[in-house]
Protein backbone atom coordinates (compact mmCIF):
# COMPACT_ATOMS: atom_id res chain seq x y z
CA UNK A 1 0.00 0.00 0.00
CA UNK A 2 3.14 3.03 1.04
CA UNK A 3 4.42 1.89 -2.35
CA UNK A 4 1.22 2.27 -4.25
CA UNK A 5 0.55 5.61 -2.56
CA UNK A 6 4.27 6.63 -3.20
CA UNK A 7 3.90 6.01 -6.80
CA UNK A 8 0.08 7.95 -6.72
CA UNK A 9 2.42 10.81 -5.38
CA UNK A 10 5.36 10.79 -7.29
CA UNK A 11 3.62 9.97 -10.77
CA UNK A 12 0.99 13.56 -9.63
CA UNK A 13 4.00 15.47 -8.71
CA UNK A 14 5.50 14.63 -12.62
CA UNK A 15 2.24 16.06 -13.83
CA UNK A 16 3.38 19.56 -15.75
CA UNK A 17 3.45 22.70 -13.70
CA UNK A 18 2.76 24.94 -16.93
CA UNK A 19 -0.30 25.12 -15.30
CA UNK A 20 1.25 28.23 -13.05
CA UNK A 21 0.49 30.46 -15.54
CA UNK A 22 -3.03 29.23 -16.35
CA UNK A 23 -3.71 29.99 -12.77
CA UNK A 24 -2.70 33.90 -12.51
CA UNK A 25 -4.83 33.88 -15.66
CA UNK A 26 -7.81 32.88 -13.85
CA UNK A 27 -7.23 33.92 -10.55
CA UNK A 28 -9.82 36.10 -9.41
CA UNK A 29 -9.37 39.12 -6.67
CA UNK A 30 -10.93 36.66 -4.48
CA UNK A 31 -8.63 34.10 -5.39
CA UNK A 32 -4.81 34.67 -5.68
CA UNK A 33 -2.77 33.18 -8.30
CA UNK A 34 -1.44 29.96 -7.14
CA UNK A 35 0.85 27.26 -7.75
CA UNK A 36 -0.42 24.17 -8.68
CA UNK A 37 2.49 21.56 -8.45
CA UNK A 38 0.09 18.27 -8.94
CA UNK A 39 -3.36 16.95 -10.40
CA UNK A 40 -5.23 14.28 -12.49
CA UNK A 41 -7.79 14.45 -15.05
CA UNK A 42 -10.36 12.08 -16.50
CA UNK A 43 -12.11 11.98 -20.00
CA UNK A 44 -15.05 10.54 -20.81
CA UNK A 45 -17.94 10.21 -23.31
CA UNK A 46 -21.58 10.74 -22.18
CA UNK A 47 -24.52 10.36 -24.42
CA UNK A 48 -26.57 13.01 -24.05
CA UNK A 49 -26.16 16.47 -25.34
CA UNK A 50 -23.91 18.86 -24.00
CA UNK A 51 -25.85 21.42 -22.88
CA UNK A 52 -27.62 18.56 -20.49
CA UNK A 53 -24.90 17.27 -19.46
CA UNK A 54 -23.75 20.86 -18.29
CA UNK A 55 -26.82 21.69 -17.06
CA UNK A 56 -27.06 19.23 -14.71
CA UNK A 57 -23.33 19.72 -13.30
CA UNK A 58 -23.56 23.20 -12.97
CA UNK A 59 -26.63 22.82 -10.92
CA UNK A 60 -24.66 23.23 -7.47
CA UNK A 61 -27.76 22.39 -5.58
CA UNK A 62 -27.68 18.81 -6.98
CA UNK A 63 -24.45 17.90 -6.02
CA UNK A 64 -25.48 16.29 -2.71
CA UNK A 65 -27.53 13.67 -5.43
CA UNK A 66 -25.12 13.25 -7.89
CA UNK A 67 -22.40 12.22 -5.38
CA UNK A 68 -24.34 10.79 -3.33
CA UNK A 69 -22.14 8.96 -0.34
CA UNK A 70 -19.44 12.10 -0.84
CA UNK A 71 -21.42 15.88 -1.17
CA UNK A 72 -23.16 15.98 1.80
CA UNK A 73 -24.80 19.34 1.58
CA UNK A 74 -24.38 22.83 -0.54
CA UNK A 75 -24.65 25.73 1.38
CA UNK A 76 -26.56 28.22 0.60
CA UNK A 77 -29.43 26.31 -0.72
CA UNK A 78 -30.87 27.42 -4.09
CA UNK A 79 -27.88 28.80 -5.22
CA UNK A 80 -27.34 30.03 -9.02
CA UNK A 81 -24.02 29.81 -10.59
CA UNK A 82 -22.17 32.54 -11.74
CA UNK A 83 -18.54 34.00 -12.12
CA UNK A 84 -17.37 34.60 -8.90
CA UNK A 85 -19.81 33.33 -6.78
CA UNK A 86 -18.86 31.36 -3.53
CA UNK A 87 -20.32 28.28 -2.11
CA UNK A 88 -19.83 25.81 0.70
CA UNK A 89 -19.43 21.86 -0.22
CA UNK A 90 -19.93 19.51 2.98
CA UNK A 91 -17.75 16.30 2.26
CA UNK A 92 -18.45 12.67 3.74
CA UNK A 93 -14.93 11.59 4.10
CA UNK A 94 -13.75 8.68 2.46
CA UNK A 95 -11.22 6.93 4.71
CA UNK A 96 -10.64 5.75 7.57
CA UNK A 97 -8.37 9.24 9.98
CA UNK A 98 -10.30 11.60 8.46
CA UNK A 99 -13.48 13.72 9.65
CA UNK A 100 -15.73 15.24 7.28
CA UNK A 101 -15.00 18.63 6.38
CA UNK A 102 -16.53 21.73 4.17
CA UNK A 103 -14.57 23.06 1.35
CA UNK A 104 -15.84 26.36 0.57
CA UNK A 105 -15.41 27.20 -3.70
CA UNK A 106 -15.01 30.51 -6.06
CA UNK A 107 -16.69 30.16 -9.22
CA UNK A 108 -13.73 31.27 -11.50
CA UNK A 109 -15.34 30.96 -14.62
CA UNK A 110 -18.77 29.84 -15.80
CA UNK A 111 -19.31 29.73 -19.63
CA UNK A 112 -22.53 28.14 -21.12
CA UNK A 113 -21.62 29.02 -24.44
CA UNK A 114 -18.27 27.00 -24.37
CA UNK A 115 -19.81 24.86 -21.35
CA UNK A 116 -16.98 25.69 -19.39
CA UNK A 117 -16.71 26.06 -15.63
CA UNK A 118 -13.89 26.37 -13.04
CA UNK A 119 -13.98 26.34 -9.19
CA UNK A 120 -11.11 26.91 -6.58
CA UNK A 121 -10.69 27.01 -3.23
CA UNK A 122 -8.88 25.61 0.00
CA UNK A 123 -9.48 22.37 0.70
CA UNK A 124 -10.17 21.79 4.12
CA UNK A 125 -9.73 17.70 4.56
CA UNK A 126 -6.39 18.42 5.67
CA UNK A 127 -4.73 20.95 8.62
CA UNK A 128 -1.79 22.22 5.92
CA UNK A 129 -3.33 24.35 3.39
CA UNK A 130 -3.92 22.35 0.26
CA UNK A 131 -5.79 24.65 -2.63
CA UNK A 132 -7.10 23.04 -5.51
CA UNK A 133 -8.93 23.97 -8.82
CA UNK A 134 -11.30 21.62 -10.60
CA UNK A 135 -12.06 22.94 -14.48
CA UNK A 136 -15.19 21.17 -16.27
CA UNK A 137 -15.59 21.39 -20.06
CA UNK A 138 -18.21 19.43 -22.32
CA UNK A 139 -17.48 19.30 -25.86
CA UNK A 140 -20.01 18.47 -28.11
CA UNK A 141 -19.65 15.30 -30.28
CA UNK A 142 -22.83 14.84 -31.97
CA UNK A 143 -26.29 15.58 -31.09
CA UNK A 144 -26.29 13.65 -28.17
CA UNK A 145 -22.53 12.89 -27.77
CA UNK A 146 -20.90 14.83 -25.45
CA UNK A 147 -16.53 14.36 -24.48
CA UNK A 148 -16.86 15.19 -20.50
CA UNK A 149 -13.40 16.16 -19.08
CA UNK A 150 -12.37 17.25 -15.21
CA UNK A 151 -9.27 18.43 -14.36
CA UNK A 152 -8.04 18.76 -10.76
CA UNK A 153 -4.94 20.76 -9.95
CA UNK A 154 -3.39 21.03 -6.40
CA UNK A 155 -1.04 23.09 -4.55
CA UNK A 156 1.04 20.63 -2.99
CA UNK A 157 4.25 21.26 -1.87
CA UNK A 158 7.03 20.07 0.68
CA UNK A 159 4.99 21.93 3.64
CA UNK A 160 2.27 19.56 3.13
CA UNK A 161 4.72 16.43 3.14
CA UNK A 162 6.45 17.45 6.44
CA UNK A 163 3.03 18.48 8.24
CA UNK A 164 0.65 16.05 6.69
CA UNK A 165 -0.83 12.86 8.41
CA UNK A 166 -0.64 9.73 6.68
CA UNK A 167 -4.49 9.57 6.26
CA UNK A 168 -4.65 13.26 4.93
CA UNK A 169 -1.71 12.09 2.34
CA UNK A 170 -3.85 8.64 1.11
CA UNK A 171 -6.44 10.75 0.81
CA UNK A 172 -4.85 13.26 -1.34
CA UNK A 173 -3.57 10.55 -3.53
CA UNK A 174 -7.20 8.84 -3.80
CA UNK A 175 -8.81 12.06 -4.80
CA UNK A 176 -6.39 13.00 -7.12
CA UNK A 177 -6.21 9.14 -8.80
CA UNK A 178 -10.00 9.36 -9.29
CA UNK A 179 -11.24 11.29 -11.27
CA UNK A 180 -12.12 8.74 -14.10
CA UNK A 181 -14.03 7.00 -11.53
CA UNK A 182 -15.97 10.51 -10.41
CA UNK A 183 -16.03 11.24 -14.53
CA UNK A 184 -17.87 7.88 -14.95
CA UNK A 185 -20.11 8.39 -11.98
CA UNK A 186 -21.35 12.17 -13.63
CA UNK A 187 -21.89 10.26 -17.28
CA UNK A 188 -23.87 7.30 -15.31
CA UNK A 189 -25.81 9.86 -13.29
CA UNK A 190 -26.66 11.78 -16.11
CA UNK A 191 -27.65 9.24 -18.11
CA UNK A 192 -29.63 7.94 -15.85
CA UNK A 193 -31.64 11.46 -15.25
CA UNK A 194 -32.53 12.77 -18.61
CA UNK A 195 -33.59 11.78 -22.13
CA UNK A 196 -31.31 11.24 -24.84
Amino acid sequence: MKSFLAAVILSSSLVSTSSFADSAKLATQAEPARFYSTGGFARIVIDRPAQVAFDILTDVNRWPEINLGVTKKIDPAGLRIAKGVRFRETIASPAPGLEDWTNEWTVEDYDPQRKRFVISGRDNFAKTPVYVRITYTFAELGPASTLYKRKVEATIDERFMKEASKPEIAGLAAFLGSQWVMAKHLKTFIEAHSKP
